[in-house]
């Protein structure tokens, strides 16, 4: 794993409790387990090991925390329902997560302007491909946004693709 920078479009993959992206050219930039407790997700990606930890139910709104390889607080994602979640980023902004399942088309997952998620239409448990913005490309926190929306799409599109039955 180099300490490159994450690029879009990613192919995202899910299998048993292992979550990877790839780039464009095959090479895995972020390659992770959700198997970690307390941890939500572990993964190794651009300068080292990022970790997205456990809920912390107790605040309000209840919120994960997003932390680099220094260990250091970069974002965090703040869950006021089931599907009304917002990843607020520590060097400023946040991002509405919204999505939507398409008759035909298959599901997509949005981070406010910085990333779009969307899976094939009739494999759409197979793996999404994880779009970032320009906005999202040009910030300097870009390899914290990948980490988090990387988990959060593939949190949200399997849980989508499990509520019409398709999980099976």
């Amino acid at each position: 794993m180099t300490a490159a920078l994450v690029s879009s479009p990613l192919k995202v993959r899910q299998r048993k409790h292992r979550i990877w992206a790839e780039d464009p050219s095959g090479a895995v930039v972020l390659d992770g387990t959700t198997s970690q407790y307390p941890d939500a997700y572990v993964c190794n990606g651009p300068g080292g090991t990022w970790r997205i930890a456990g809920l912390i139910k107790e605040a309000t709104p209840p919120y994960r925390t997003v932390l680099d390889p220094a260990g250091r607080d970069v974002a965090r994602i703040e869950k006021t329902s089931r599907k009304h979640w917002e990843l607020r980023l520590a060097g400023g902004g946040s991002a509405t997560v919204s999505s939507h399942s398409l008759f035909m088309r298959g599901y997509t997952c949005t981070i406010g302007d910085l990333a779009h998620a969307a899976t094939p239409a009739l494999a759409p448990q197979r793996y999404f491909t994880l779009t970032f913005t320009e906005t999202a490309l040009g910030r300097p926190d870009r390899d914290a946004i990948a980490v988090a929306a990387t988990w959060i799409c593939e949190s949200w599109l399997a849980s989508m693709i499990s509520d019409a039955g398709g999980g099976d």
